[in-house]
C-alpha cells in the first residue's frame, strides 16, 4: 500500500474510494473497506481510503475520549486489508470549515474517483451538515457512482467507534473486542516516575498514555508487549489517593516477573479485564497487601493469547 500526504503530485490512477476518520478500523470500517477493494478489483482499478489526522473533534475542541489507535497502526491495519492507497488529510480548521460541495470538488480534482463507497451515516462539509442526499446530488454533478452501505450491527447493536470508546471507558474489553475484531491496546512510552512502587516491592512502569482512550480509574489486568515478548501485568489508572491524591490521572503498570529498567522504551498495553475500582488505603502496607491480592487474581485467571 502507498501512503499519500498533502504534497503528492496528482495520480493518473482511477479509483474506488471511501472517506472517513476510520479510528480503530473496527468491523464496520472493515466491511466498507472490503466493499471498496471488491469493487476496485472488479473494475481492475485502484482502491483508496481518504482519512483524517488528527481527529476533527480535537481541532474543533469538542468532547473526545481519545484515539482507538495511532496513525501508524491505522496505516498498518488498512494495508493488511488490501487497500492500494491511503491519503491522509492534515486536519485543520480550513478543511473542516469548507462547504460540502467544495470539499468533494477538491477531492475529485485531486483523484479520478469512479465510485465512492460510504456508510449510511456519512456526514461531511462545514459542521458535518451535508448528508447522503446532498452527496447523491454531487455524485450526479461530478459524474461518479455513489454506493451507500448500511451500518453493521452485531448482536443488534450498531458497530461504531464512539460505542467502542464507551466500552473501553467502562472496562468492557470483551465487548470492545467483538466490535474491533481485536483486543484493545495502547502504544506508549515509559516515563520516569517517583519510584514508590519499587520501594513497596512492586515496581511500575509509568506510561505516557496521552491521546488514547483509557478506562475509568481502577486496576486492570493486561498483557504487556515489550521487545517481542509478552508479559502479564496489572495496570493502575487514577489519582494515587494513598500516596498524594494528585489531580492528574496517571497510568502505571506492574509487569509480572519482570525487572528491567525500561524508561524511555516503547511498550504495548493490551487490556484484558477490570479487577477493581481505585481505592484509598490508610497505609502503604495495606496498599502493598491489596496489590499482592490483585496480582494473585491476575495470575490465576486464564487469559488466551491476545489478538492485536
Amino acid at each position: 500500500m502507498k501512503v499519500l500526504s498533502e504534497k503528492f503530485s496528482q495520480l493518473r490512477n482511477r479509483f474506488v474510494s471511501t472517506i472517513g476518520v476510520f479510528d480503530g478500523v473496527h468491523k464496520g470500517h472493515q466491511f466498507i473497506l472490503k466493499k471498496v477493494i471488491e469493487k476496485a478489483q472488479s473494475k481492475n482499478i485502484s482502491s483508496l481510503l481518504i482519512t483524517f489526522w488528527p481527529d476533527p473533534h480535537i481541532i474543533l475542541g469538542k468532547k473526545f475520549l481519545g484515539y482507538l489507535m495511532s496513525i501508524e497502526s491505522k496505516i498498518k491495519v488498512v494495508s493488511s486489508l488490501g487497500i492500494d492507497y491511503i491519503f491522509i488529510l492534515d486536519t485543520n480548521r480550513n478543511i473542516l470549515n469548507t462547504s460540502g460541495d467544495i470539499f468533494i470538488r477538491n477531492i475529485i480534482e485531486r483523484f479520478s474517483i469512479l465510485e465512492l463507497v460510504v456508510g449510511e451515516d456519512f456526514r461531511f462539509g462545514e459542521g458535518a451538515k451535508w448528508e447522503i442526499e446532498e452527496l447523491r446530488h454531487l455524485a450526479n454533478l461530478f459524474k461518479f457512482k455513489l454506493t451507500v452501505v448500511k451500518k453493521l450491527s452485531i448482536d443488534r447493536e450498531i458497530v461504531s467507534s464512539s460505542r467502542i470508546r464507551e466500552f473501553i471507558l467502562d472496562g468492557e474489553f470483551k465487548r470492545a473486542k467483538i466490535m474491533l475484531g481485536k483486543d484493545y491496546f495502547i502504544e506508549t512510552e515509559v516515563i520516569k516516575g517517583s519510584g514508590l512502587g519499587r520501594k513497596i516491592g512492586y515496581p511500575t512502569a509509568n506510561c505516557d498514555w496521552q491521546g488514547f482512550v483509557i478506562p475509568k480509574r481502577g486496576v486492570y489486568s493486561a498483557y504487556v508487549l515489550f521487545d517481542g515478548k509478552l508479559y502479564l501485568g496489572a495496570v493502575n489508572i487514577g489519582f494515587k489517593p494513598t500516596v498524594n491524591n494528585q489531580r492528574k490521572i496517571s497510568l502505571e503498570v506492574h509487569i509480572i516477573d519482570f525487572n528491567e529498567n525500561i524508561v524511555g522504551k516503547k511498550i504495548k498495553i493490551i487490556f484484558l479485564e477490570k479487577i477493581r475500582r481505585e481505592k484509598k488505603f490508610s497505609s502503604l502496607g495495606k496498599l502493598a497487601v491489596s496489590i499482592r491480592r490483585d496480582l494473585e487474581i491476575i495470575r490465576k485467571n486464564k487469559y488466551g493469547l491476545p489478538k492485536i
